[in-house]
């Protein structure tokens, strides 16, 4: 969850979504994978926050949390490092929602700078809590694997066509 750094939520080790609906929340649209994750996770939710502004764009919902126009669940990878003067992570619980990051690519081929870069980023990060990363080297060759939570819930009728 992303929060300015003087924001209630801020001092909190970890925030539940029923603690999450008594604030300003904002979120991704429903074109948005990240949305889809939400809300399916929170289907029978008793207390589901309720957005009252949507953002295209997970960086714009970011923007906006930054400019103090609320809160919003964004992946952890969005966020700005620790220690940033505005901007404040904090885990969000019951349930927790995750999804599994990847990169592939073919076996004896070098991956261009970028990619490499990324790759490189991705293993250092700490942001991926429980990612294994014995075997990694740093020409790009293993994987990278978060699990997610198991996600039992029906989709949403929001979702039904």
């Amino acid at each position: 969850m992303a929060c300015r750094t003087e924001h209630p939520l801020a001092r909190m080790k970890k925030v539940t979504w029923s603690e999450l609906s008594a604030y300003d929340y904002m979120s991704v649209t429903k074109d948005s994978g990240n949305r889809f994750l939400l809300d399916l996770a929170l289907t029978e939710h008793p207390t589901r926050p309720r957005w009252y502004c949507e953002a295209q764009h997970v960086s714009t919902l970011v923007s906006l949390v930054e400019a103090g126009m609320g809160v919003a669940a964004v992946p952890r990878l969005a966020m700005p490092p620790d220690g940033h003067p505005t901007l404040v992570s904090v885990p969000l619980v019951n349930p927790v929602v995750s999804r599994t990051v990847g990169l592939i690519h073919r076996r004896g081929r070098s991956l261009s700078p970028a990619a490499q870069e990324l790759y490189d980023q991705l293993l250092a990060s700490k942001h991926i809590a429980g990612a294994k990363t014995k075997g990694m080297k740093a020409n790009g060759q293993g994987t990278v694997r978060v699990k997610p939570s198991s996600l039992s819930q029906s989709l949403p009728k929001s979702y039904k066509q």
